[in-house]
C-alpha cells in the first residue's frame, strides 16, 4: 500500500473509499494533461485518460475492497480493471454521464462474463438446460464449453433470464 499516491492512500480506510477513490482517480487522471490540450479540442478529447483512470481505480477499488490487508484475487483485479476501463471510455471518451458509463460498463462486463463462462455440455438424453423435460422435436442445440447443451425451443426466455441472473450475480461478487 506504501507505492499508492497519497491521495488513495488517504482515502483507501475510508468506508466509501471505492466511490472517493474512483472519483479523485478519474478526476485527477482528466486534469493531468490540460496543458496539452489545444483550445479547440472539447473538454473529453484527453485519450490518454482512460487508460490511467483504470489503472489508477483498479489498484485502489481493489486496495479499498480489501481494506489494504488481503490482497484480491487476480480474477477480481482483472473484472475490476475492465469495468473501469469500460466506464472510463464511455465518460471521457463518449461523454455520457457517470451513473450512464457505470451502467453500460456493467452491462458489457456481465455480457464478457456470459462469454468466458458457457454452459456445460449435455447430451440429448440428460434433456432440457432449463427445464429438465426429456428433448423431443423442439430440441435446440446451444454452444456450450466443449460441445452443446440441449433446450427446447419455449425454454429460451426462461434459460437466457437464468443465465443473465447468474452472470449479474458473480459479477457483482467479482466487483
Amino acid at each position: 500500500m506504501s507505492r499508492l499516491p497519497p491521495f488513495i492512500r488517504k482515502n483507501a480506510a475510508k468506508a466509501d473509499a471505492i466511490a472517493t477513490v474512483a472519483t479523485t482517480a478519474t478526476e485527477r487522471a482528466d486534469c493531468s494533461n490540460n496543458s496539452e490540450r489545444s483550445s479547440s479540442s472539447p473538454p473529453n478529447a484527453n485519450h490518454n485518460a482512460a487508460p490511467a483512470v483504470a489503472s489508477i481505480a483498479t489498484v485502489a477499488v481493489a486496495t479499498a475492497a480489501s481494506g489494504g490487508s488481503i490482497a484480491p484475487s487476480r480474477e477480481a483485479r482483472r473484472w475490476v480493471a475492465e469495468y473501469a476501463a469500460r466506464a472510463a471510455v464511455a465518460e471521457f471518451r463518449h461523454g455520457a454521464s457517470r451513473a450512464e458509463a457505470e451502467r453500460q460498463a456493467f452491462a458489457c462486463v456481465v455480457a464478457l462474463w456470459r462469454c468466458e463462462h458457457p454452459p456445460e455440455p449435455t447430451e440429448p438424453a440428460d434433456g432440457c438446460v432449463q427445464c429438465g423435460l426429456p428433448m423431443g422435436d423442439d430440441a435446440v442445440a446451444m454452444l456450450a464449453g466443449g460441445g452443446h447443451a440441449w433446450r427446447h425451443r419455449a425454454c429460451w426466455g426462461a434459460y437466457d433470464a437464468r443465465r443473465q441472473a447468474e452472470a449479474e450475480a458473480a459479477v457483482r461478487l467479482l466487483l
